[in-house]
Order: structure tokens, then C-alpha cells, then sequence
């Protein structure tokens, strides 16, 4: 889930490795910026599975960063 041009989609699906790798190396930090600003809506954010995945992920890292804070 990483917005691209018209130009980088035509890449993605030829294979160009930049491309292929700018999108796996970017992908995560994207859907979770997408959920933390749009969990509260009505906002599709992708398959369910997906999503609970995500939420996982950011309630142990906000968890994490708790801890340290020593606000836990």
C-alpha cells in the first residue's frame, strides 16, 4: 500500500528491482502511518488480517515506548 505514479506501476509489474525493492522496503511504515491516522473511521485500510496485523504491531511498540518512558 504505497502510492505510485502510473510510471512506477508499469515498473512494479515488469519487475524493475529498484522499484520492487523501494515498495518492500516502504510498504510497512506506510500502512501503519494510514492506520494510526485513520483507525477511527469508516476508512477501508485492506484486508482485515492485514489490519489486526498492523495493530498488533503498533500497540507493541507503543507498549514498548511506554516501558521506557518508565510509564508503564
Amino acid at each position: 500500500m504505497v502510492p505510485l505514479t502510473r510510471d512506477e506501476h508499469e515498473l512494479a509489474e515488469q519487475g524493475d528491482p529498484w522499484t520492487c525493492q523501494f515498495i518492500e522496503a516502504n510498504a510497512p511504515a506506510y500502512f501503519r502511518r494510514i492506520y494510526l491516522q485513520h483507525k477511527d473511521g469508516n476508512l477501508y485500510l485492506g484486508p482485515p488480517d492485514r489490519v489486526a496485523e498492523v495493530r498488533a504491531e503498533v500497540l507493541a511498540e507503543v507498549a514498548r515506548r511506554r516501558k521506557a518512558l518508565g510509564l508503564t
